[in-house]
C-alpha cells in the first residue's frame, strides 16, 4: 500500500510540469466538461472506437463507455468548486476486467491525459436543484 501510495503522489507532483507540455496540451483536448468534485466521469480508448466499428455499431452515450469513476480533489487543493487539472484525482470504478472482484483504482487525471491512444475524458455534468424547505 505504501508503494502504491508513494507512486500516486509522484504521479502528483509531475502532474502540473505535465500539463503544461505539448503533450499535456493535447490531453487536455480529450477533457469534456467541468471538473466538480464528485463528479461521474466516463472515458474511452481509440481501441474501444475501433471495436465499436468492427462490430458496425455506433458510438454509444459516455454513460455507456467501458470506462468509468468520479472525480475528487486531491488534499490541500481547492475542492470546493471547479478544479484545476492537476489536482484531480479519478477514482476508477468500473473497468473492462477479468476478474470476478474488480478493485477500485486511483489515478491522476493527468497520467490518463497521458494515454496517447485515450480518445476522450468525459465529465457529466452535475443535475442540482434548488429545495423548498419549509
Amino acid at each position: 500500500m505504501k508503494r502504491y501510495l508513494a507512486k500516486l503522489a509522484s504521479d502528483f507532483e509531475r502532474a502540473e510540469e505535465f500539463l503544461a507540455s505539448r503533450e499535456g496540451e493535447l490531453g487536455l483536448k480529450k477533457l469534456t466538461g467541468r471538473l466538480m468534485p464528485g463528479a461521474k466521469c466516463a472515458w474511452c480508448f481509440e481501441d474501444d472506437l475501433e471495436g465499436w466499428k468492427h462490430s458496425q455499431t455506433s458510438m454509444p452515450h459516455p454513460k455507456d463507455w467501458p470506462y468509468s469513476g468520479f472525480i475528487v480533489p486531491f488534499p490541500d487543493t481547492d475542492g470546493r468548486g471547479e478544479m484545476q487539472p492537476e489536482h484531480v484525482c479519478v477514482v476508477v470504478v468500473d473497468y473492462p476486467i477479468e476478474k470476478e472482484n474488480p478493485v477500485t483504482d486511483w489515478a491522476v487525471l493527468a497520467c490518463l491525459l497521458e494515454i496517447s491512444d485515450l480518445h476522450r475524458f468525459y465529465v457529466f455534468e452535475n443535475v442540482g436543484f434548488a429545495a423548498k424547505l419549509p
